[in-house]
C-alpha cells in the first residue's frame, strides 16, 4: 500500500504523492512519521513500526467489535 502511494525500494518516485508531499513538506526530520513510512516502503526501521501500529489498530478494532456485539444490543 505505502510503495502504491511512490515510494519504491531506495527511490522515492518522480511525480508520486509521496514526491509530492516531500516536496510540500520541505526538510524531512528524522524520526517524522513522513520518514518512517517512507522508510516502511523500502523495507527500513519503519517496516516494523508500521506494522506493529496496524496489528495494534486491528486488535483494538476487534475489543470494540467483541465489546459492542457483547455489550451493545
Amino acid at each position: 500500500m505505502i510503495t502504491a502511494r511512490g515510494a519504491q525500494a531506495n527511490v522515492e518516485l518522480g511525480g508520486s504523492l509521496a514526491a509530492s508531499v516531500q516536496s510540500a513538506i520541505g526538510t524531512v526530520t528524522a524520526g517524522s512519521a513522513f520518514a518512517t513510512l517512507q522508510s516502511a516502503a523500502m523495507g527500513g526501521y519503519g517496516a516494523a513500526t508500521v506494522a506493529n501500529a496496524v496489528a495494534g489498530a486491528a486488535a483494538a478494532a476487534e475489543g470494540i467489535n467483541v465489546a459492542v456485539h457483547a455489550y451493545g444490543r
